[in-house]
């Protein structure tokens, strides 16, 4: 069974922040390397985060889906941060 270290949830609200206030992206991607990140699901999210912004100049929730195709599980994961990121998302916030 999987515990949450005080690390992951940092890192799960960094990444959180950034996907609901795209505009605080280029502030924390000019602060943290994605080798910052221990989780390496949530440093796979962030790297992928980072190429998107600097590709599009923009972030959202299904462009970084996109970037990480290459993870089985990277629908999962993003749609777990989404949400616990997020007490108040409804569906009709959703893109």
């Amino acid at each position: 069974m999987y515990t949450e270290t005080e690390t992951d949830y940092r890192e799960r609200q960094i990444i959180g922040a950034i996907l609901h206030k795209p505009e605080t992206a280029y502030s924390v991607f000019n602060m943290l390397e994605p080798e910052d990140f221990s989780n390496e699901a949530y440093k796979a999210i962030y790297k992928a985060m980072n190429q998107v912004y600097r590709e599009q100049g923009d972030i959202s929730i299904i462009a970084v889906g996109k970037a990480m195709h290459n993870r089985p599980d990277a629908s999962e994961i993003l749609d777990r941060i989404q949400v616990e990121t997020n007490p108040y998302l409804t569906a009709e916030n959703i893109e």
